[in-house]
Protein backbone atom coordinates (compact mmCIF):
# COMPACT_ATOMS: atom_id res chain seq x y z
CA UNK A 1 0.00 0.00 0.00
CA UNK A 2 2.81 2.44 0.86
CA UNK A 3 4.57 1.89 -2.44
CA UNK A 4 1.34 2.35 -4.35
CA UNK A 5 0.52 5.47 -2.35
CA UNK A 6 3.97 6.96 -2.92
CA UNK A 7 3.59 6.43 -6.66
CA UNK A 8 0.00 7.65 -6.83
CA UNK A 9 -0.14 10.56 -4.37
CA UNK A 10 2.04 12.93 -6.43
CA UNK A 11 -0.43 12.56 -9.29
CA UNK A 12 -3.47 13.34 -7.17
CA UNK A 13 -3.27 17.11 -7.73
CA UNK A 14 -3.60 16.66 -11.50
CA UNK A 15 -6.46 14.23 -11.03
CA UNK A 16 -8.11 16.59 -8.57
CA UNK A 17 -7.84 19.51 -11.01
CA UNK A 18 -9.31 17.40 -13.82
CA UNK A 19 -12.12 16.14 -11.60
CA UNK A 20 -12.89 19.62 -10.34
CA UNK A 21 -13.05 21.07 -13.86
CA UNK A 22 -15.07 18.22 -15.36
CA UNK A 23 -17.32 18.05 -12.29
CA UNK A 24 -17.93 21.79 -12.45
CA UNK A 25 -18.85 21.57 -16.11
CA UNK A 26 -21.19 18.63 -15.50
CA UNK A 27 -22.75 20.40 -12.54
CA UNK A 28 -23.25 23.62 -14.51
CA UNK A 29 -24.93 21.75 -17.35
CA UNK A 30 -27.49 20.12 -15.03
CA UNK A 31 -27.41 22.37 -11.97
CA UNK A 32 -31.18 22.68 -11.58
CA UNK A 33 -31.66 18.90 -11.74
CA UNK A 34 -28.94 18.30 -9.13
CA UNK A 35 -30.05 21.09 -6.85
CA UNK A 36 -33.62 19.77 -6.82
CA UNK A 37 -32.23 16.58 -5.22
CA UNK A 38 -32.33 16.94 -1.41
CA UNK A 39 -29.51 14.42 -0.82
CA UNK A 40 -27.26 16.30 -3.25
CA UNK A 41 -27.91 19.57 -1.45
CA UNK A 42 -27.02 17.99 1.89
CA UNK A 43 -23.74 16.59 0.49
CA UNK A 44 -23.00 19.94 -1.11
CA UNK A 45 -23.35 21.67 2.24
CA UNK A 46 -21.17 19.33 4.31
CA UNK A 47 -17.42 19.14 3.80
CA UNK A 48 -14.59 17.05 5.20
CA UNK A 49 -11.31 18.87 4.61
CA UNK A 50 -7.71 17.74 4.80
CA UNK A 51 -4.55 19.17 3.36
CA UNK A 52 -0.79 18.97 3.24
CA UNK A 53 1.41 22.00 3.86
CA UNK A 54 -0.40 24.98 2.28
CA UNK A 55 -3.46 22.75 1.87
CA UNK A 56 -3.43 22.06 5.60
CA UNK A 57 -3.51 25.79 6.21
CA UNK A 58 -6.50 26.11 3.89
CA UNK A 59 -8.38 23.17 5.42
CA UNK A 60 -7.99 24.46 8.97
CA UNK A 61 -8.73 28.09 8.08
CA UNK A 62 -11.88 27.08 6.22
CA UNK A 63 -12.99 25.05 9.25
CA UNK A 64 -12.71 28.24 11.31
CA UNK A 65 -14.32 30.50 8.75
CA UNK A 66 -17.19 28.14 7.90
CA UNK A 67 -17.68 25.84 10.90
CA UNK A 68 -21.32 25.18 10.00
CA UNK A 69 -20.27 23.67 6.64
CA UNK A 70 -17.19 21.67 7.66
CA UNK A 71 -17.76 18.37 9.44
CA UNK A 72 -14.06 17.66 10.14
CA UNK A 73 -10.67 19.10 9.19
CA UNK A 74 -7.08 17.86 9.23
CA UNK A 75 -3.77 19.52 8.52
CA UNK A 76 -0.54 17.62 7.89
CA UNK A 77 2.70 19.64 8.12
CA UNK A 78 0.60 22.77 7.88
CA UNK A 79 1.69 26.26 7.07
CA UNK A 80 0.08 28.19 9.94
CA UNK A 81 0.56 31.84 8.85
CA UNK A 82 0.46 33.33 5.35
CA UNK A 83 3.81 35.06 5.99
CA UNK A 84 5.48 31.63 6.09
CA UNK A 85 4.79 31.38 2.36
CA UNK A 86 6.99 34.36 1.51
CA UNK A 87 10.13 32.21 1.28
CA UNK A 88 8.32 29.61 -0.82
CA UNK A 89 6.54 31.62 -3.52
CA UNK A 90 7.93 33.88 -6.22
CA UNK A 91 4.97 36.27 -6.37
CA UNK A 92 4.12 38.88 -3.79
CA UNK A 93 1.19 38.62 -1.39
CA UNK A 94 0.38 42.32 -1.87
CA UNK A 95 -3.04 41.55 -3.40
CA UNK A 96 -3.95 38.90 -0.82
CA UNK A 97 -6.45 39.54 1.93
CA UNK A 98 -4.94 40.90 5.14
CA UNK A 99 -7.94 39.92 7.26
CA UNK A 100 -6.61 37.95 10.26
CA UNK A 101 -8.84 34.96 9.49
CA UNK A 102 -7.30 34.83 6.00
CA UNK A 103 -3.69 35.09 7.15
CA UNK A 104 -3.63 32.99 10.32
CA UNK A 105 -4.99 29.51 11.06
CA UNK A 106 -5.33 30.37 14.75
CA UNK A 107 -7.17 33.64 14.08
CA UNK A 108 -9.60 31.82 11.77
CA UNK A 109 -10.27 29.13 14.40
CA UNK A 110 -10.41 31.54 17.34
CA UNK A 111 -12.82 33.81 15.48
CA UNK A 112 -15.21 31.02 14.48
CA UNK A 113 -18.87 32.02 14.61
CA UNK A 114 -20.06 28.59 15.70
CA UNK A 115 -18.87 25.33 17.21
CA UNK A 116 -15.73 24.06 15.49
CA UNK A 117 -15.67 20.63 13.87
CA UNK A 118 -13.32 17.85 15.02
CA UNK A 119 -9.78 18.73 13.95
CA UNK A 120 -6.49 16.89 13.72
CA UNK A 121 -2.99 18.27 13.15
CA UNK A 122 0.31 16.48 12.79
CA UNK A 123 3.83 17.41 11.83
CA UNK A 124 7.15 15.67 11.26
CA UNK A 125 10.00 16.12 13.71
CA UNK A 126 12.27 17.20 10.83
CA UNK A 127 9.69 19.50 9.24
CA UNK A 128 10.64 23.18 8.85
CA UNK A 129 7.12 24.07 10.06
CA UNK A 130 7.38 22.02 13.28
CA UNK A 131 7.85 25.05 15.57
CA UNK A 132 4.91 26.81 13.88
CA UNK A 133 2.71 23.72 14.34
CA UNK A 134 3.77 23.44 17.99
CA UNK A 135 2.91 27.12 18.47
CA UNK A 136 -0.51 26.64 16.83
CA UNK A 137 -1.15 23.56 19.01
CA UNK A 138 -0.28 25.58 22.15
CA UNK A 139 -2.47 28.51 21.05
CA UNK A 140 -5.37 26.16 20.40
CA UNK A 141 -4.92 24.50 23.80
CA UNK A 142 -4.75 27.87 25.57
CA UNK A 143 -7.93 29.00 23.78
CA UNK A 144 -9.76 25.75 24.64
CA UNK A 145 -10.05 24.70 20.99
CA UNK A 146 -10.48 20.92 21.01
CA UNK A 147 -8.22 19.09 18.59
CA UNK A 148 -5.82 16.19 18.22
CA UNK A 149 -2.13 16.87 17.71
CA UNK A 150 0.70 14.46 16.93
CA UNK A 151 4.36 14.59 15.99
CA UNK A 152 6.09 11.79 14.15
CA UNK A 153 9.48 11.01 12.70
CA UNK A 154 9.87 12.52 9.24
CA UNK A 155 9.99 15.73 7.30
CA UNK A 156 7.98 17.87 4.92
CA UNK A 157 7.73 15.32 2.11
CA UNK A 158 5.61 12.70 0.38
CA UNK A 159 7.17 9.91 2.43
CA UNK A 160 5.94 11.46 5.67
CA UNK A 161 2.50 12.30 4.31
CA UNK A 162 2.03 8.86 2.78
CA UNK A 163 2.79 7.17 6.10
CA UNK A 164 0.40 9.39 8.05
CA UNK A 165 -2.49 9.54 5.61
CA UNK A 166 -3.06 5.81 5.95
Amino acid sequence: VRRLASEVLPWTWGAFAFAAMSGSLLFASKASVYFANHEFRMKFLALFLAGLSMGGCAALRLAGKFPQRVLAAAGHSSVTEAAQLDALIAETRADWSTTPADTSVFDALHGATGPLPPMRLDCGLDDPFLSANRRLHAQMQDAGIIHEYAEHAGGHDWGYWTRHLE
